[in-house]
């Protein structure tokens, strides 16, 4: 998904909780738009515990996503930020939204 063709689209697949390859236009996009979440907290089934921008989130299931930073504009439901070394056809940036809601705006 790359920031000049799909940023609606982002939008769209974020509120639903999915997984989106981002390209890295978007990915530094969100970096830069407002400052990161910092702050660990445990909601809704889930946590975050940072390290700096970055840390790892503990999904409902149990399974564990490292992460570059987190956003959240206002009292909303936080999104993280990951970047993976694949292979040369594969995305290396992704997104999801959390169930965790911003608790420092």
């Amino acid at each position: 998904m790359t920031y000049e063709n799909d940023f609606a689209e982002f939008l769209t697949l974020r509120d639903r909780g999915e997984i989106i390859p981002i390209d890295q236009e978007m990915f530094y996009y969100w970096l830069e738009v407002l400052p990161p979440v910092y702050n660990s907290t445990e909601q809704n089934g889930e946590s975050m515990r940072m390290a700096g921008m970055g840390g790892q989130w503990q999904r409902k299931d149990g399974s564990l996503q490292p992460f570059s930073f987190a956003f959240a504009e206002g009292s909303e439901p936080v999104t993280v930020f990951w970047t993976k070394i694949g292979h040369a056809d594969e995305s290396h940036y992704f997104a999801q939204r959390t169930n965790i809601i911003n608790g420092r705006f």
